[in-house]
């Protein structure tokens, strides 16, 4: 089973859940491609990866790419966890509704800084369906991380109204940690 992971970079989100992935019995002997736009923070979690497999005697194998369609060719799952604009645009997010009054608790999924993140998020978002559609195979798109409310629409979207996949192989969601191998398992078997 291919995993690619988009964004790969996020060392918390990503050492997490590789770390959760490696743990479920079923998904030993993964492929593990990851792909991010920060070459040292990948080249870290790709190492840290490889550690993990070796330093367990896990079955697998864990590579890195800064090439998002090479990391999705083939991919039976895409773990996307980007954050686009970064830590600036995400302060942003919080102190601009703020200043006006707005204070959220994260600004990540509804009210005005979600929809900032959104509104930076779902080109990107769009662009990474449209890689599947052409080059993964037919499974699940899974993310960690918001804008919740605007992701899954976005990617069923994209993917499934071209007909690559049908709907009913499409597992898009925003899920915590604890559902992240059992989200994987069960979209396996659509």
């Amino acid at each position: 089973m291919k995993i690619a992971m988009i964004g790969a970079g996020s060392i918390v989100f990503c050492k997490t859940l590789m770390s959760d992935i490696m743990a479920t019995p079923a998904l030993a002997g993964s492929e593990f491609a990851l792909m991010s736009r920060t070459e040292p923070r990948l080249r870290s979690m790709e190492d840290f990866g490889k550690r993990m497999l070796r330093d367990n005697g896990i079955p697998g194998s864990v590579w890195a790419t800064l090439d998002r369609r090479e990391a999705i060719r083939d991919a039976d799952f895409v773990v996307i966890m980007i954050q686009v604009g970064g830590v600036e645009a995400f302060g942003l997010d919080y102190r601009i509704p703020l200043k006006y009054g707005i204070d959220q608790c994260i600004a990540d999924s509804l009210g005005p800084g979600g929809i900032f993140r959104g509104l930076r998020t779902i080109p990107v978002l769009v662009d990474i369906a449209r890689d599947m559609r052409e080059l993964a195979r037919p499974g699940a798109i899974m993310r960690r991380g918001g804008p919740s409310f605007s992701m899954p629409r976005t990617c069923t979207g994209e993917v499934c109204v071209r007909r690559r996949f049908p709907p009913s192989s499409q597992n898009v969601s925003c899920i915590s940690r604890a559902g992240w191998s059992a989200g994987m398992l069960s979209a396996s078997k659509l």
